[in-house]
């Protein structure tokens, strides 16, 4: 499920319903009998994704950005150039995926994920964020109904290496 970022006024007129339904809800001395927990848990996730929309919207706007901007993971060389920002998951981990020029550069497609990698040293690579336009919606994960729910940005485009 996919949850579409709008403008900062939208976002705060929907948090705002939300705090009401919310005051709503628990001004009942009964509320625990008659209103769902499911009114509740769905507020909050609202409230959670309006709130982070809105900060991605006033990040955009400090650094010049038309629309939203997240703090982005991205794989820098040892001269702090941008190798990668594309992160792919597989059987067998998660690993950062490469383009041509790192290919040729570095020897290799796929880079292991992880601070600790033993292969980004090796390389003189490191991982670090950067902020970048993304997407104007959130991805969300959720186990199941009533679980914990969490959102992530998506970065605009993929950056490629120097050279590409």
């Amino acid at each position: 499920m996919s949850y579409r970022i709008e403008t900062i006024e939208i976002h705060q007129g929907a948090i705002d319903r939300s705090r009401a339904d919310n005051e709503r809800i628990h001004s009942d001395p009964c509320w625990e009998n008659v209103e769902s927990g499911m009114s509740l848990w769905a507020n909050d996730t609202m409230l959670r994704f309006h709130r982070y929309a809105i900060e991605m919207l006033k990040l955009g706007e400090s650094v010049g950005i038309d629309g939203p901007a997240d703090h982005c993971l991205c794989l820098f060389d040892s001269d702090g150039k941008v190798v990668s920002n594309r992160i792919i998951h597989t059987q067998y981990g998660s690993s950062w995926l490469v383009g041509k020029s790192g290919r040729k550069r570095f020897g290799r497609g796929f880079v292991p994920t992880g601070k600790n990698s033993r292969i980004q040293k090796k390389l003189g690579l490191r991982e670090d964020t950067m902020i970048l336009p993304v997407r104007k919606y959130l991805k969300s994960h959720c186990s199941f109904v009533g679980g914990a729910v969490s959102f992530g940005s998506i970065p605009l485009k993929s950056i490629p290496a120097e050279g590409e």
